[in-house]
């Protein structure tokens, strides 16, 4: 399997924050009007779900406005410590020659995942905030709409948290008798599919995952 990747921070930067604009919010923004990320503009509104939820575990306007004074939701986008990219591509090719392609980007109004799988005879595509998978077969001119509704809808990474730690307890209640909804060698592959790809960034290189895992036991 090999990883290639680019990507980069240009936007959320301190060179291209407004003109007089403080570390925080709330201590008095002249471009607050104007900017699109004024952190009360996004949190001290009537709405108090995600990601307002994440701000304070009191949902009351003085407590949401305490947490923007203090804590790190109430930071200028342009002026924190950050330096994760902005926007990033990645490139998988795998051992049988499927090719994946992952983007990511800050700058959509589509703030959601969707994912498109295409093989020779259809296609499968799932858009999370839909909550379905529609399946398309190649010259039937028809779709077939699978609908996932579930309880609690897609909250938490797509419904998925609370659903792994319900599996999670589930498995260590029954002793770890059987294979859960995912496990940890999926998690450490997926994630040092993730490392090699910021390494590939980094050095502007193709990775081998093969020798990537070998310098990692190595160290």
């Amino acid at each position: 399997m090999r990883d290639s990747s680019f990507g980069s921070l240009t936007h959320f930067r301190a060179d291209q924050a407004p003109q007089g604009a403080p570390d925080r919010c709330l201590d008095g923004c002249p471009p607050a009007e104007d900017c699109l990320y004024y952190a009360p503009n996004i949190y001290l509104t009537d709405d108090t779900e995600w990601p307002t939820s994440a701000i304070s575990d009191d949902p009351s306007l003085e407590a949401r406005r305490e947490a923007l004074k203090t804590g790190p939701y109430g930071r200028c986008v342009y002026h924190c410590d950050n330096d994760v990219v902005d926007h990033q591509v990645v490139n998988l090719q795998f051992a049988n020659d499927v090719t994946a392609a992952f983007t990511m980007s800050a700058f959509t109004r589509d703030v959601s995942r969707t994912i498109k799988l295409m093989g020779t005879k259809g296609e499968i595509r799932g858009a999370m905030e839909k909550n379905e998978i529609e399946v398309l077969r190649f010259g039937s001119g028809q779709s077939r709409r699978i609908a996932l509704d579930i309880p609690g809808g897609h909250v938490g990474h797509g419904g998925g948290d609370n659903r792994l730690m319900a599996d999670f307890l589930k498995l260590v209640r029954e002793g770890g008798g059987r294979e859960g909804l995912t496990s940890a060698n999926r998690s450490v592959q997926s994630h040092l599919i993730a490392f090699a790809a910021e390494q590939s960034r980094i050095a502007g290189e193709v990775v081998e995952m093969a020798r990537f895992r070998g310098g990692l036991a190595v160290l």
